[in-house]
């Protein structure tokens, strides 16, 4: 897997860096509106507040400030999948045109070493689904990460007892991760290997269907005629 990552080219790692940082802002866009919505509550419970305390068309007012926070990293998220999308389409097309390119350097003992539909799934299934972990790691497993330590860090010194709730639960989580990790992993081979095997039945399927056992069907001049196709 690393091996394959380092073909990644500058233009394409520093996509990558830039998608974290977009990540990063809206983590921190995400985490500062429920201290928005505190003032709100605050000034809900206190007599005499007006809604133009809480809504207003300026950013004094925290309902305004909410909306903007929220507006913020919903167009950081976007930034971050156009960013994650571009990365990933690129760099699997670059990795599709050198496995095509360096299948044709081989020699003939060389592609007797593998077999046709393990090059099919190669080719295919194996990059749509590095396509897939690129696209959604960087918007969505780079995330959990980069939230979990920035809410503990910004909750250390308020209060004890949330600090150890948010311990306790980043640790479950953090173990749910690794148990679905080590029971998925050999799961996968397994489904590579059966897809290796149904390209095999696919393509026997379809290279048997040959031109002496197809039979057109025509309709001509009233009759039904069976025309069997021959060499």
């Amino acid at each position: 897997m690393f091996k394959i990552f380092k073909r990644l080219t500058a233009k394409e790692l520093s996509m990558i860096i830039l998608a974290v940082i977009f990540v990063c802002l809206n983590v921190y866009l995400n985490l500062k509106i429920p201290d928005y919505m505190s003032d709100i509550t605050t000034l809900l419970s206190t007599k005499g507040t007006k809604a133009s305390d809480i809504f207003a068309w300026n950013t004094d007012a925290p309902g305004m400030r909410m909306l903007l926070m929220s507006f913020a990293g919903f167009m950081a998220s976007v930034v971050v999948g156009f960013l994650a999308a571009r990365t990933a389409a690129s760099f699997t097309t670059r990795l599709r045109d050198d496995i095509f390119h360096q299948v044709l350097d081989f020699s003939d003992a060389e592609i007797k070493k593998f077999s046709i539909p393990s090059l099919l799934t190669r080719t295919t299934n194996d990059i749509t689904q590095l396509q897939m972990v690129l696209t959604m790691g960087l918007q969505v497993i780079t995330q959990g990460p980069i939230m979990a330590i920035w809410a503990i860090t910004n909750i250390a010194d308020k209060n004890g007892n949330w600090l150890l709730a948010l311990l306790v639960a980043v640790a479950v989580i953090a173990i749910l991760m690794l148990f679905l990790l080590i029971m998925v992993m050999p799961k996968q081979r397994l489904i590579q290997t059966l897809t290796d095997k149904l390209n095999s039945v696919t393509r026997e399927s379809l290279t048997a269907n040959t031109g002496n056992d197809c039979c057109i069907q025509r309709f001509d001049t009233g009759y039904l005629l069976d025309w069997c196709a021959s060499d």
